[in-house]
């Protein structure tokens, strides 16, 4: 028997930790205890991946399932923008708010695409992910869409869920009830520190500020009973890290550790917008440094098995995700929105999908071919395809931000009270399946 590649182990004063990223399995145990060589624990070694045959092929099984996974996938994902102009005018904006509502044609051909595609029965479950622009200037757009596809789901029997990434400064008592109404139960919203600094980034099209608006509807959301799960999104910057715990501060002061908020940090990057040569930006990946200082201090916070979860790949390396554009382009990646290889193809009136094969094989092929990427040890979470438009703007794999951090990722799931399998003293595992 030999060991598996996947296993990642983390050392503590008083226990170890060996976390599988294959099975997405944990195994903690006192430090005094020899797991690998212990007769009783060879069994469940061996059942969860950490030991393996030593003619065993882990990198070509890992392969081969995430390829028969692909292809079993049951799950349509569709990235809506009904409204593709903004309310806000953020400097580090890569969009160029060249349009504006959703035309009425292509609100009519994605509702015919949605009940051909239902109608299948190739899928049991459908996700709609609403972005913009600013979602919300379109609301009447998300109503009609919405209350259509919840009809269609029904009669054919597919689950149902839907997200928005909005700057919340529309998420009125009154917006607020349409969007539960419509099903949207996860929002990311983002606030970029505190007021002083959060007001310089992210700001109207006059320049004015943002915060006090987005705090007061986040605070609305908090009074009610409704059923959501907020990620309150941080970019960070070398112009607001120095606050980012007075930020921490203020969000655990307000929510007051209400589970529907968490907290998220990511580094500001150059994502192309016109600001770009004035933006500066953070030579450390900040978000697994944050998510450990804000996890230690009981905050919620984003759990980091989303981070290092199996099959955690790019939504645009997805073959049955797309972004619908308001004018019925069909893209791949909400970033590269002008980027030619993106434009992957066209929705028509008539509900068809015209797509551009070599296009759409950019972003959905490269990953899995990529022999390298096989066989790193990350490979079960991200199968070389974290970042396909990375692959293709630098010709090189797109290793994950994290990828170096995972030891610390595995502290913060320990942090975050994740449940892991354990060793009793008396060399006995404790499931927590």
């Amino acid at each position: 028997m030999k060991r598996s590649r996947y296993v990642v182990k983390v050392k503590s004063e008083e226990n170890h930790i060996l976390y599988n990223i294959r099975t997405g399995r944990g195994l903690k145990y006192s430090k005094s205890i020899k797991v690998w060589d212990h007769p009783s624990l060879q069994s469940y070694l061996v059942k969860n991946k950490f030991l393996i045959q030593d003619n065993e092929r882990e990198d070509e099984e890992v392969l081969e399932n995430y390829k028969m996974k692909r292809m079993q996938n049951r799950t349509l994902h569709l990235i809506i923008l009904p409204h593709e102009n903004c309310n806000f005018r953020c400097v580090y904006c890569y969009e160029k708010f060249e349009r504006n509502k959703m035309l009425p044609e292509v609100e009519q051909g994605l509702k015919k695409y949605i009940a051909q595609e239902l109608a299948s029965g190739r899928y049991k479950h459908f996700t709609v992910s609403w972005f913009g622009g600013e979602p919300l200037l379109g609301i009447d757009v998300m109503e009609r869409l919405s209350a259509f596809i919840i009809q269609q789901c029904e009669k054919y029997d597919v689950h149902y869920s839907a997200g928005i990434t909005t700057n919340g400064y529309l998420i009125t008592k009154k917006n607020l009830e349409k969007l539960d109404k419509m099903k949207v139960y996860n929002y990311q919203v983002t606030i970029d520190g505190v007021k002083e600094v959060h007001d310089q980034q992210r700001i109207q099209k006059d320049g004015s500020g943002t915060y006090d608006t987005i705090l007061k509807n986040l605070i609305t959301m908090k009074n009610s009973n409704k059923k959501f799960r907020v990620l309150l999104r941080m970019n960070v910057s070398p112009d607001n890290y120095q606050e980012v715990e007075a930020h921490i501060k203020k969000m655990e002061d307000t929510f007051e550790k209400d589970s529907r908020f968490e907290l998220y940090f990511h580094n500001i990057g150059h994502w192309g917008g016109e600001n770009d040569d004035h933006v500066e930006i953070c030579k450390e990946n900040m978000m697994v440094k944050l998510l450990q200082q804000s996890s230690q201090k009981k905050i919620p916070t984003m759990s980091a098995k989303a981070l290092i979860k199996p099959d955690n790949v790019c939504y645009a390396a997805d073959p049955k995700s797309f972004v619908i554009g308001t004018d019925g382009t069909v893209y791949k990646c909400t970033v590269a929105l002008y980027d030619e290889r993106n434009q992957v193809g066209q929705l028509t009136e008539a509900g068809n999908i015209n797509l551009d094969q070599s296009k759409f094989a950019l972003w959905v092929d490269q990953g899995i071919a990529d022999k390298r990427c096989g066989s790193c040890y990350l490979a079960p979470s991200c199968h070389g395809d974290s970042c396909p438009l990375i692959r293709m703007q630098t010709g090189s794999q797109p290793c994950p931000d994290f990828k170096n951090d995972m030891s610390k990722l595995v502290e913060i799931l320990d942090i975050q009270g994740h449940r892991f399998d354990e060793v009793k003293l008396k060399q006995e595992v404790t499931s927590d399946a």
